[in-house]
């Protein structure tokens, strides 16, 4: 039987700072996700960007329309739904479950 123990000073023995393997794993999944982005005038793909904040990459777009491109929506005319779907068009999923190396 093989028994793993953690040293408890684990975080003081990686040899590259948390915060550059976060800009680092940002900078991957941005461009993976605007690589998977659908254009239409670009405007969508151009609006992607990350930040690092403390132990977190955030990743998206300042735009209201961005999760519906990725979640798809029920289409609405003058305050009245039509009964068709625009359907999914994920790019942020994607490019986050992507497997990437160490």
């Amino acid at each position: 039987m093989t028994r793993i123990v953690f040293d408890p000073d684990w975080e003081r023995n990686l040899d590259v700072p948390q915060a550059e393997l976060l800009e680092k794993l940002g900078v991957e999944i941005e461009a993976d996700a605007k690589a998977n982005c659908p254009v239409d005038t670009g405007k969508l793909r151009d609006s992607l960007h990350h930040s690092v904040e403390g132990d977190e990459v955030r990743i998206g777009s300042d735009l209201d329309y961005a999760g519906y491109v990725e979640e798809g929506h029920r289409i609405v005319a003058w305050g009245h739904e039509t009964g068709k779907f625009e359907p999914p068009q994920p790019y942020l999923r994607p490019a986050l479950y992507k497997p990437r190396g160490a």
